[in-house]
């Protein structure tokens, strides 16, 4: 009986010292299984609350400028790619996509959301 309670006490303390991932890291993992998968929608999704559990996470931050540049949200996905890049400015991956992003804009001009608006207007 005393071997099994300190079994069971084992088990319980154990697991206390187990590193928990936080709701940001969670969000980010499941954001890039469903990329992974093309659900572009659902990817943002994620990285959007991954965000605001840290705002803090640059990898979150450059993710989600990865999924709206992939919907076409050129506007959202280079403020996103902005500030994953003022998060973490020394990481080669996050400048690597922020510099091919820039450069494809360039190519593709972004034509803001009220402009596109007052276009369609006779």
């Amino acid at each position: 009986m005393i071997i099994a309670a300190f079994a069971l006490l084992w088990v319980m303390f154990s697991s206390v010292g187990a590193v928990q991932k936080s709701e940001s890291e969670i969000q980010l993992e499941f954001g890039v299984k469903v990329a992974r998968m093309g659900s572009w929608r659902e990817a943002a999704f994620r990285f959007e609350r991954a965000v605001k559990a840290d705002d803090a996470n640059a990898r979150a931050w450059n993710n989600l400028g990865v999924a709206r540049e992939s919907l076409g949200e050129i506007e959202l996905a280079r403020k996103a790619y902005e500030k994953s890049l003022a998060l973490a400015p020394d990481d080669r991956r996050i400048r690597q996509n922020y510099e091919r992003f820039m450069n494809l804009a360039r190519v593709r001009p972004v034509t803001p959301p009220d402009a596109a608006q007052q276009a369609d207007q006779p």
